[in-house]
């Protein structure tokens, strides 16, 4: 069946990452509440997480046959406009509302998780459905899964994870990597361990069978 779509990772989108995480951090800093601060290299880090799945997902949907235009807004500006949005006119007319949900793979992971604030503001914002976007630092392929509505991950269980305890919804990896990204876990992580110089070939063999 296959994942929607696989890209590789190539030095630009981690440069073009790297810029825009330091960006949003320092868009952030003005108004992160102290409890929310992880220090500057986990800030970092959770910032070029975010950018890595919009610029996959910018390059997927900019080459998508059913794309006639599409703005992105790429980073926080005095607290306005929220990063990582955007907004897609389809070729029948019909407009979508996108964030990307970035997902990024170690031996540990064992959830997909969304954030239950978040997900409540961006019903409020119209958000009209999540682009998930799969990788693992230092490896070669992203992948691009099924859209997903915010009403849909608003029947997750909640837990509270991390070092803050916030609230999020949860899927089990490996019933993610079926449902969205079409493939079983074992297969699912092999593909996002492939390191670049392998991994090319391997994205010319993936298909993009379904319209997010």
């Amino acid at each position: 069946m296959g994942v929607i779509h696989c890209t590789r990772l190539d030095m630009d989108i981690w440069l073009d990452a790297a810029c825009l995480a330091a960006l949003r951090v320092q868009a952030n800093n003005k108004w992160r509440k102290p409890e929310q601060d992880r220090g500057l290299p986990a800030n970092l880090r959770n910032d070029i997480q975010g950018a890595i799945g919009e610029l996959v997902a910018l390059r997927y949907l900019l080459a998508h046959p059913r794309t006639a235009r599409l703005h992105y807004t790429a980073y926080v500006r005095d607290g306005v406009r929220k990063g990582g949005a955007f907004s897609r006119v389809r070729t029948d007319g019909t407009r979508q509302s996108l964030e990307t949900k970035t997902l990024t793979i170690d031996p540990m992971r064992s959830r997909f998780l969304v954030n239950e604030a978040a997900r409540m503001r961006d019903e409020r914002d119209g958000i009209d459905a999540y682009l998930p976007v799969a990788f693992t630092f230092g490896r070669g392929n992203a992948l691009v899964g099924r859209a997903i509505k915010p009403a849909t991950v608003a029947l997750w269980p909640v837990v509270k994870l991390g070092q803050f305890g916030a609230p999020a919804h949860a899927m089990d990896l490996a019933e993610a990597a079926q449902l969205i990204w079409g493939e079983p876990i074992e297969r699912f992580r092999e593909v996002l361990s492939d390191p670049p110089e392998e991994c090319e070939a391997r994205a010319t063999r993936w298909t993009r069978p379904a319209d997010p």
